[in-house]
């Protein structure tokens, strides 16, 4: 070819053009983004090569068609080839070749070229290899420019003569061109060679598959509106496939319902012929291989050569992980496998078509593998699907009430159903499985099928009165058992005989050695119900003893269930203690260990979520507070039981006291909420009323007695429900009697009355003995109110102590709100004495600046005036701040006077006292200043 333009005497061949490009395309652009040419390969004369390996419907053609779009909208050429069987032939594969690369190269180079084998080339190889790498290097050279071609489906190309073409071509390409090649697996050309030579990218299934955005954004171009969950669950249970999520996303746009679809993803025979793709192309013995050990979730090589038979099993799962992606394998030194959710379903599926006695024979050789092997959970789950009942009950006798404790509810419940559907186990073995069913059901909330079970069980704890022999082991094994659960009954009905919980806690000491089966796991069960009862018996000392001795057991045996809930009643037990920075730990542990082990909604971690909302209200964080009681609330109201508890639960029942703590921290959280709005505060408080009376005539602890009727009392005196104070402080002498947690309460009352005498001969002792006072916030608000009066009254040094004794309280607390509301005059202190606190400097600090940012946001739910200086809002007495607050109801002086239980002449007194702090003349203009100040 020399001079002029030549017009060759032969046509391109045809290309075979890419496919359209899916929704799915625009999930790839930045996160698989096209490729660009390593320079180290061009620097050695050589181009690029991009494998992409993944299954079928993984997305390698759309990404291959993604990148071509992007490179042409570059500047670039980008040529396709989708290669077929018919491909398999170097003459073929040249031709198919040429015509690629028709699009990619400039017109110009096209017109220039010689007819296909009429160019010589130097080196080894047949005509057709030669001449395919001959014709594609000079078409490439001409171009200049960057050429990119794309070669789909390349698994095709087998034969000895197109593979050498192919390996030819990708070794003696010029550097400007570079090769893309989509395979189902790893295609037979030298890939190692191109390692080595710092040319290979490569691109396998893990990366092609969707995480959750991109499922969800896939749905959503599919116009289908899918809550989380469902997202969630479908992004599981298709493991980012892109073709099954496209395959459930046109099932779905069929109407069907969402949950429906989901429950029966993987057994849907609609979705089943991508499998068949795959496995069309695997050999027979490897189906039968399948077949055989397609049962386990995690597969060993061990279990694969019990159940398949062959010595090669571990060999054949390797070369299966290495060439297909729909088996995964984990761990380095001891390797486990893992089969695609789709295939597994496909297999067990097929495997009980073909024969259901060969599947319930492997099932049972499964069960009785893993628990040789201590996986009893997964054991037990086999066992059910081999309906071997022998088996099913050996291994709950053993193993029930371990797993239980480990948290694998479930299996447990199944196997119980499963083994009560016949009628004809002996009473023993029947009355065992209800006592474990009855256990599961206390541990979700289900208290009327647990009772229902415990009465089939037939009676109570009964006292062994010998050593039982061997034959006898399962009846008092019993008798330990229906202790502990109808101890656990009570509890949750709120009626405890010290005298059970006592004989609960010994009756493991007293029984001994022939129960060597399950000992350890029953001693557990009696430790955690017995301690937590102790709790609610005012025995906290105990408790707190008992429940870290069961933690500990249970952190070394991982009975995990048990250590979620002996944390969140060890967030209790320290609450009622006054040890409050260990009760914050427990709890916020608590709910971290449940949350990662999905039992964030378990009845077990109420009291964990109350504790954990008690400490945010204290620490000034109503969102936190809120949305943590919120949880718990959504637990107690529920009309169904958790999401993971068993099927058949129908209620959430917990110990009374704890309904008592979520309702009374709710309406403490609410009641600060709508400060500035006296009218919604008084709904709240007296909403709230009688179920506080009601404490004088129910069995409750002491110490929550204590806890809601001050915090009660505090709300009350906030927004003037004087008669409910006045109700608060006679229950609390009738139900904590004469002490100093009811001379605390009145001397508050008196304080909100302008007694302040009074208030003093209340207080008398309180500095000196502060123990006088067991509650703990109540005896931080004793020794800041004599601070305050002491302030009052001009005795700085008594002001300071009492100051400081009850900051180094708070701070144990963690409670700034505690400090914050007592009385305006403590920020003074504390605002005055800085620098004067020693250790409790920091936390002043703390106080002082929470104060100043929340009034600077002058945010509406803040009831605390602060003293910033000229500017600052004007610092209120309670009574002042309480009246600025009613002003906008327009309420006359006499019904002021009235709802506060004064005279009209002392309501025009601090209207006046009022006015002057305010720098306004009448009470339309200090209602504007209140409101421009954040206080109304």
């Amino acid at each position: 070819m020399s001079g002029g333009t030549h017009t060759p005497a032969w046509t391109w061949p045809s290309p075979r053009r890419e496919p359209p490009l899916p929704p799915t395309h625009l999930l790839r652009r930045d996160r698989l983004a096209a490729p660009t040419p390593r320079s180290r390969a061009t620097l050695r004369g050589h181009g690029t090569v991009v494998v992409v390996t993944g299954l079928v419907g993984a997305g390698k053609s759309t990404l291959l068609s993604s990148w071509a779009a992007d490179l042409r909208a570059a500047g670039q050429g980008a040529g396709w080839a989708s290669l077929q069987d018919e491909d398999d032939d170097p003459v073929v594969l040249q031709d198919l070749v040429l015509g690629a690369l028709h699009d990619a190269l400039p017109a110009r180079v096209r017109q220039q070229l010689a007819q296909p084998g009429s160019t010589a080339e130097d080196g080894d190889g047949t005509e057709a290899e030669r001449g395919l790498t001959g014709q594609v290097a000079e078409a490439v050279r001409r171009a200049g420019a960057p050429i990119w071609l794309m070669l789909d489906d390349v698994q095709v190309i087998q034969s000895d003569g197109a593979v050498l073409a192919l390996d030819r071509l990708l070794q003696w390409a010029p550097p400007n061109l570079h090769i893309v090649m989509a395979a189902r697996s790893d295609p037979r050309v030298s890939l190692g060679r191109l390692r080595l030579q710092e040319r290979l990218l490569e691109i396998r299934d893990a990366e092609l598959r969707l995480d959750e955005d991109e499922t969800a954004q896939l749905l959503a171009a599919e116009g289908l509106d899918l809550s989380g969950e469902h997202v969630h669950r479908l992004w599981q249970l298709t493991e980012g496939w892109v073709a099954s999520v496209a395959l459930a996303a046109m099932t779905l746009r069929s109407g069907r319902d969402v949950g429906g679809v989901l429950d029966g993803f993987g057994t849907d025979g609609g979705l089943w012929f991508l499998i068949e793709e795959v496995l069309h192309e695997l050999p027979e013995e490897t189906h039968t291989f399948l077949l055989d050990t397609c049962l386990p979730e995690r597969l060993s090589t061990e279990m694969a050569e019990l159940l398949s038979g062959r010595d090669d099993a571990g060999q054949l799962l390797h070369h299966l992980a290495d060439t297909n992606s729909l088996v995964s394998v984990f761990g380095a030194e001891d390797r486990s496998y893992r089969y695609h959710t789709l295939l597994r379903g496909y297999l067990v599926a097929r495997l009980a078509d073909l024969s259901g006695q060969r599947s319930r024979a492997q099932h049972l050789r499964i069960a009785r593998f893993l628990h040789a092997r201590g996986d009893d959970a997964e054991a037990l789950d086999h066992a059910i699907s081999s309906r071997d009942r022998s088996t099913v009950f050996t291994l709950l006798h053993e193993d029930g009430l371990r797993l239980l404790l480990e948290g694998h509810h479930d299996v447990v419940d199944r196997a119980i159903g499963h083994l009560l559907e016949s009628p004809s186990d002996e009473q023993p073995r029947r009355r065992f499985l209800h006592v474990l069913a009855a256990i599961i059901a206390l541990d979700f909330g289900d208290l009327p099928r647990a009772e229902a079970h415990l009465e089939s069980a037939g009676g109570r704890y009964r006292e062994p009165t010998a050593p039982a022999a061997p034959s006898a082991v399962l009846p008092r094994r019993l008798d330990r058992l229906l202790s502990a659960a109808w101890l656990y009954r009570d509890r949750l009905r709120g009626d405890l005989d010290p005298a059970v919980v006592d004989a609960v806690l010994s009756s493991a000491s007293r029984l001994g050695g022939a129960e060597a089966v399950g000992q350890s796991d029953l001693r557990a069960l009696e430790h955690v119900t017995a301690g937590i009862a102790l709790i609610w018996l005012g025995r906290f000392d105990e408790a707190v003893a008992v429940l870290e001795s069961v933690f500990v057991d249970a952190d070394v045996r991982g009975h995990d269930f048990v250590v979620m809930t002996c944390a969140a009643a060890l967030s209790t037990a320290h609450t009622a203690l006054g040890t409050f920075a260990e009760m914050r730990q427990w709890a916020q542990y608590a709910i971290d260990y449940a949350t990662a082990r999905g039992w964030a909604a378990s009845p077990r971690l109420v009291p964990a979520y109350v504790c954990a909302a008690a400490t945010a209200h204290d620490g000034l964080d109503p969102g936190r507070a809120a949305e943590l009681i919120g949880v718990a609330e959504a637990i107690l109201e529920s009309g169904a039981a958790p999401l993971d508890a068993p099927s058949g639960a129908t209620g959430v029942i917990v110990a009374p006291e704890v309904v008592r703590s979520v309702r009374a921290v709710r309406s403490f959280i609410d009641f600060d909420r709508a400060a500035g709005n006296p009218a919604e505060q008084r709904r709240i408080v007296r909403a709230r009323h009688d179920e506080v009376l009601a404490l004088a005539s129910e069995r409750f602890s002491r110490t929550l007695v204590a806890f809601e009727v001050a915090e009660h009392h505090r709300m009350a005196l906030a927004c003037g429900e004087v008669d409910a104070a006045r109700a608060s402080v006679e229950l609390a002498e009738r139900r904590l009697g004469a002490g100093g947690e009811t001379a605390v309460l009145a001397a508050q009352l008196a304080v909100r009355l302008d007694r302040e005498e009074e208030a003093r001969h209340l207080l008398q002792g309180v500095l000196a003995r502060p123990e006088r006072v067991p509650v703990v916030h109540l005896r931080v608000v004793g020794l800041l109110l004599e601070a305050s009066l002491a302030h009052r009254n001009d005795q700085p040094t008594v002001a300071h102590d009492a100051l400081l004794r009850g900051l180094a309280i708070a701070r144990r607390l963690g409670s700034v709100r505690l400090v914050l509301e007592v009385a305006p005059e403590v920020f003074e202190l504390l605002v005055e004495g800085r620098g004067r606190f020693g250790a409790e400097e920091d936390f002043v600090e703390h106080v002082i600046e929470s104060a100043l940012t929340v009034a600077a946001l002058h945010e509406p739910t803040h009831r605390y005036a602060v003293s910033r200086g000229p500017a600052a809002a004007p610092v209120l007495t309670p009574r002042e701040l309480s009246l600025l607050q009613d002003l906008p109801s327009m309420l006359t002086v006499p019904e002021l006077a009235r709802a506060r239980a004064v005279s009209p002449n002392t309501v025009k007194t601090q209207l006046r006292s009022l006015f002057a702090k305010l720098g306004v003349g009448n009470r339309r203009e200090a209602v504007a200043e209140g409101r421009r100040e954040g206080l109304i």
